[in-house]
């Protein structure tokens, strides 16, 4: 058999030689339909996996949040009772009575702690992570630069900057950063109304109070399954003001720690109010769930439970919960705290928790 010419085998090369323009042009159109398809999904495991990640930090705060306890006869860090008895003066530590405030100690003085609210030193501290202890403004600024870059403090879903609250001469003038992304409820954390100090630095306010004879302890909660530990936050954030952090050494309302429940009119960490049908709903210039409920829904004024948090209670479980979900306010108080809805801003329930969960609009109510 006499073999293929030259002629022949160059044609067979030009026929099998790349695609034509318009062969490309479909595969990069296939490509870029495979792209559009595939890319919201993994957005999704993405942000699933972020999700998930943050409740394990949350599992391994509260694990430290149990050994401080275990360590301190069942005491809840970032009490000031607890954590920052030290500049009350003459505390009674049968009553927790705390009187007015040491003069001794002030933003230029204040060692262990950052605030009067701070349960990151002491978490940090069982938990093994070192820090400048210092008491010096500059000890203080080092061990709050230090504690909110720690990964164990930080939600994977947040890219929020807090800029600094500076205010006359109570506060620390600072560099903004990360927002601290994991909040207490303050409820939790009070003595109540009547044992001394300032309302919200030390006390509850007399119209949201926690109940006669309670201490921070984990023992005087209630239902550990049924109350909040921690959960993803923002503060200090509401309709008119994005989250920022003030390190006045004996901050009120929780400092940068703590907050009011998402229940409550006059919160500003889980502050609902913008959702339709509340009250400022149609006015509000910033529905602040954006901030603090990180895990679901991105764009402001949705309907509610579409945006979604990370919440850790003190029995040791980690919920994914939607915000009017997470809002029933038996969740963010301990047994028998006694609320006189209605009366003030600080004990005004947010329109659709009265309409969910049953709780009156005026009145007193006590949590179960």
């Amino acid at each position: 058999m006499l073999p293929t010419s030259l002629p022949t085998r160059l044609s067979r090369r030009r026929r099998w030689r790349g695609f034509t323009l318009v062969e490309l042009l479909v595969v990069i159109g296939i490509i870029a339909l495979l792209i559009s398809i595939l890319l919201p999904s993994l957005q999704s495991a993405r942000r699933s996996a972020k999700s998930v990640k943050c409740a394990s930090n949350l599992r391994s705060l509260l694990q430290g949040f149990n050994l401080y306890a275990s360590e301190n006869d069942g005491a809840i860090a970032g009490a000031p009772v607890n954590t920052s008895r030290f500049i009350w003066r003459n505390p009674i530590p049968d009553t927790g009575i705390g009187g007015s405030l040491d003069p001794a100690f002030n933003n230029a003085n204040t060692p262990e702690i950052i605030t009067n609210f701070d349960w990151w030193t002491p978490i940090a501290r069982v938990l093994g992570k070192p820090f400048n202890a210092g008491p010096t403004t500059a000890d203080r600024l080092e061990r709050f630069y230090e504690l909110r870059e720690w990964e164990l403090l930080q939600c994977p879903e947040n890219d929020i900057i807090a800029q600094p609250f500076v205010s006359g001469s109570f506060s620390v003038p600072h560099e903004a950063g990360p927002m601290p992304s994991y909040m207490m409820s303050n409820m939790f954390i009070l003595m109540p109304n009547g044992s001394g100090g300032p309302w919200n630095t030390y006390q509850s306010y007399p119209s949201s109070t926690s109940p006669a004879g309670y201490k921070p302890n984990i023992a005087k909660i209630g239902a550990s399954s049924e109350k909040i530990a921690l959960a993803d936050g923002a503060r200090y954030s509401n309709t008119s003001t994005t989250p920022d952090t003030d390190l006045g050494h004996a901050g009120a309302s929780g400092a940068f720690f703590a907050g009011r429940g998402s229940w409550m009119l006059a919160s500003n960490t889980w502050n609902r109010t913008a959702a339709p049908g509340n009250q400022n709903a149609g006015t509000a210039a910033i529905d602040a769930r954006v901030f603090a409920y990180r895990h679901g829904e991105q764009a402001p004024f949705q309907t509610a439970n579409e945006y979604r948090f990370n919440a850790a209670f003190y029995d040791g479980h980690v919920e994914t919960m939607g915000d009017l979900e997470s809002s029933n306010p038996r969740l963010w108080m301990p047994k028998g705290s006694v609320i006189d809805m209605g009366a003030f801003s600080t004990s005004t329930p947010v329109t659709d928790v009265v309409e969910t969960f049953d709780i009156p609009a005026n009145g007193e109510w006590i949590s179960p």
